[in-house]
């Protein structure tokens, strides 16, 4: 039972995520001033190359990643309170997606690629709005929307535009002008970027992210990754099977609703950890993207799951993370 209590206090406590606050806090300096002189930010803003944020002092680097994380945090809150996805408190989902980016150093630097994750998070906010609604076609013109925005930050994006079209017939949303209208919306960034790109004369803004997404990258994780950054992916993409495994058995008394878009998160996350795996040059863009869904099943399974096995293994999963930051944190130098 002292594990039960262990877990449950944790889970509903509201001293922590100041706690974690002060663990990100302490994780973020020491990336700061102990890698000052390894850390190396790669930019991966395809559109204006002379804008490298690489070249910034790496505080002002990491305080901008900070701030995007903040927003991001409280974007993840909302998306979860309005779409009624899981019964937990928001301190604890922003707790459990804090300290997953903190454990993770490889998501630390900043580059124009993670403002795509803004995008993102909005876009899946207007989806899932539009469940069985007769006007889902503003819905899904906003949130293809937001998805061509996002891509025009990480062009990658635009591959996952069938899984939006999965996520809109499984919400019952999807019909021909619904259709017509997340085409359009995904479409008007572009015009907007040809637009800009004319006026500039500088043409080659335009066709630029294409390019990018024609660009395939060899499968060879050694060569992108370090020892640190393949043992964390890891541990994602095996707590991830085992949380989605964990909801697909217990999903009988959820809401319909929120059956459909647990659903959809399973699919869209699994997806994006594939192509971690398949392209490992974007490995860090995808576990960005892909932290949101994995820190919403992190907290289903440990909400709807109190016994002794869960409860080992939520302490595992705390001294794993610890070990895994250690292990990032040796093999950066």
């Amino acid at each position: 039972m002292a594990s039960n209590r262990i877990q449950d206090r944790i889970m509903t406590s509201s001293f922590t995520l100041p706690v974690v606050i002060l663990i990100c806090i302490i994780a973020w300096l020491v990336d700061v001033v102990a890698l000052r002189s390894t850390t190396v930010t790669i930019d991966n803003f395809v559109l204006f190359k002379e804008l490298d944020f690489s070249k910034f002092p790496i505080a002002l680097n990491r305080f901008c990643n900070i701030a995007l994380y903040i927003l991001t945090g409280y974007l993840l809150v909302e998306l979860n309170n309005r779409s009624d996805i899981i019964r937990v408190q928001p301190s604890v989902l922003t707790a459990v997606y804090y300290l997953f980016i903190a454990f993770f150093p490889g998501l630390h630097p900043f580059s124009f690629a993670n403002l795509s994750l803004i995008a993102f998070i909005l876009s899946l906010f207007f989806l899932f709005s539009s469940y069985q609604c007769r006007n889902s076609s503003t819905y899904l013109f906003h949130s293809f929307a937001m998805l061509g925005i996002g891509s025009l930050f990480f062009p990658q994006l635009i591959f996952f535009v069938p899984i939006w079209f999965i996520g809109s017939f499984m919400l019952q949303s999807l019909h021909i002008r619904s259709f017509f209208g997340g085409i359009i919306g995904l479409s008007l960034p572009y015009w907007i970027l040809l637009t800009l790109a004319i006026y500039l004369g500088r043409i080659e803004i335009f066709y630029t992210p294409f390019i990018e997404i024609a660009h395939f990258g060899k499968m060879n994780t050694i060569e992108h990754n370090n020892i640190g950054e393949l043992l964390s992916v890891a541990f994602f993409i095996v707590f991830f099977i085992i949380s989605s495994i964990h909801c697909l058995i217990i999903d009988y008394d959820n809401k319909i609703r929120t059956r459909i878009i647990l659903h959809f998160v399973i699919l869209l996350n699994t997806c994006l950890l594939l192509m971690a795996i398949l392209q490992p040059m974007y490995e860090v863009e995808l576990l960005s993207l892909s932290l949101p869904g994995i820190s919403l099943m992190t907290c289903h399974f440990f909400r709807r799951s109190s016994n002794r096995s869960s409860n080992i293994m939520f302490i595992i999963t705390i001294l794993l993370m610890f070990v895994l930051y250690i292990v990032n944190f040796i093999s950066a130098f």
